[in-house]
C-alpha cells in the first residue's frame, strides 16, 4: 500500500516531520549571536623585518620604553618645559645623509623642534605619510622646526638616495644603524615617529600612519608663534 493511501493522520505526521527537517537543516548554516564578530580593521602600519622574524629590534628601557606623556597634555610654556624632566632625553647620534654625504647629528638641531620619522621605501604606510611630512617641513622649517627621516632600508643608501631624489624630499634623510634604533627603545613597526622638543626631550611617540593635521597640532603646541 502506498504511504499516500494510508489514513490521514500518518500522512500529516510525515509531512510535519519533513517540514521540521527542512527548518533544522536551513538553520544550521546561519550565523548565530554566539559566533564571534569579525575583527576590526588594523591601523596602517608595517612590520620591520626584525619584528617579522622575531629578532630583537632594540633594547627596551631606554628612551622608547619610558612612559611619555600624552601629547595632548604637553604645554608649550617655559615653566612647563622646565618641569618636564620626566620625559626621556633623546640620545645624540651621528649618521650620514644619503644625499649630501655629510654627517648629521641630532645635537645639530638643539633649540629646534624635531619630528623624527623612522621609515623605509618598501613600507606603504610610510609612503602615504611622506607628502604630509614634506608639507610640514616646508611650512615650519623657516622657524625652529625640522623633519628628520631615518631610513631602515636594508638594501643600502643608494636605493634610498634614488627615492629621495624622485620624490624631491627636502628634509634630511639618513640611514639608521642598530645603535640608533636601540637608543629610541627599539622600532618594531613603521612608520614610527618621535617628536622632540627644543630642549632635546622626547615628548611624543607615534606608531602608524598619521595625517598632516595630527602632527601639525602637536608641533604648534611646541611652537607658540607658529
Amino acid at each position: 500500500m502506498s504511504i499516500w493511501n494510508r489514513p490521514a493522520m500518518p500522512k500529516v505526521l510525515l509531512v510535519s516531520a519533513l517540514a521540521i527537517g527542512v527548518f533544522v537543516f536551513g538553520a544550521c548554516g546561519k550565523k548565530t549571536d554566539s559566533e564571534p564578530a569579525e575583527a576590526a580593521p588594523v591601523a596602517e602600519i608595517a612590520r620591520t623585518p626584525e619584528a617579522a622574524s622575531g629578532a630583537p629590534a632594540g633594547v627596551e628601557g631606554e628612551a622608547g620604553s619610558q612612559s611619555t606623556p600624552d601629547a595632548e597634555a604637553v604645554e608649550s610654556t617655559p615653566k612647563a618645559a622646565a618641569e618636564r624632566r620626566s620625559d626621556p632625553k633623546a640620545r645624540d647620534f651621528a649618521l650620514v645623509d644619503v644625499t649630501s654625504g655629510k654627517t648629521v647629528r641630532l645635537s645639530d638641531y638643539r633649540g629646534k623642534v624635531v619630528l623624527i620619522d623612522f621609515w623605509a621605501t618598501w613600507c606603504r604606510p610610510c609612503l602615504m605619510g611622506i607628502p604630509h611630512l614634506i608639507d610640514l617641513h616646508k611650512t615650519y622649517s623657516k622657524g625652529k622646526f625640522t623633519v628628520l627621516g631615518i631610513s631602515l632600508d636594508q638594501k643600502g643608501p643608494a636605493v634610498v638616495k634614488r627615492f629621495v631624489k624622485q620624490q624631491a624630499i627636502p628634509y634630511p634623510i639618513i640611514m639608521a644603524d642598530q645603535a640608533t634604533v636601540q637608543a629610541f627603545g627599539g622600532v618594531r613597526s613603521i612608520p614610527t615617529a618621535f617628536l622632540i622638543d627644543q630642549d632635546g626631550y622626547i615628548v611624543g611617540r607615534y606608531e602608524g600612519y598619521r595625517h598632516k593635521s595630527f602632527f601639525e597640532k602637536e608641533i604648534k603646541k611646541l611652537l607658540p608663534q607658529a
